[in-house]
């Protein structure tokens, strides 16, 4: 399962930036593969900590995710830690190779639920602000005149 925060679409929350500034934030609820988000300014993906299967897709989400939207960030979740508390705290191998933050949540609990997305959605605002991908400043550009 992919998760996105994206720019912009039909459901808009609005939100505040580290200056204050208020904007708008829509996120896709869940998204599966070959449905990436084009738009996206951050992303979560999330594992199941019960079910090993869905660590082992990790790659294969992150491969694809990269071959559409490149440059921004990512943040890593493993979720259900209230029903195997054996993985909270555990480092695992792929976030570690490939630098992303890595967060132990349970949505069942609320556990770290809210600071994962406090994070992703400060670094969807941040991206926003200084994309580093040029087709993100062209797609600024084309939206600016419609």
């Amino acid at each position: 399962m992919l998760r996105y925060l994206k720019k912009m679409s039909q459901e808009e929350s609005p939100g505040k930036d580290a200056q204050g500034e208020t904007t708008n934030l829509d996120y896709d609820k869940k998204t599966s593969k070959g449905e990436l988000a084009v738009k996206a300014h951050a992303a979560i993906l999330v594992f199941d900590g019960t079910r090993k299967v869905t660590y082992k897709n990790l790659p294969n989400w992150y491969k694809e995710l990269r071959q559409h939207r490149p440059e921004i960030p990512c943040f890593c979740a493993v979720n259900k830690i209230d029903e195997n508390e054996d993985i909270a705290g555990k480092s695992f191998a792929f976030p570690e190779k490939n630098n992303i933050p890595m967060y132990y949540v349970s949505a069942s609990s609320g556990t770290n639920v809210v600071k994962l997305f406090k994070d992703a959605i400060r670094a969807a605002f941040q991206y926003k602000k200084n994309p580093t991908d040029f087709t993100d400043q062209i797609m600024e550009e084309l939206e600016m005149d419609l």
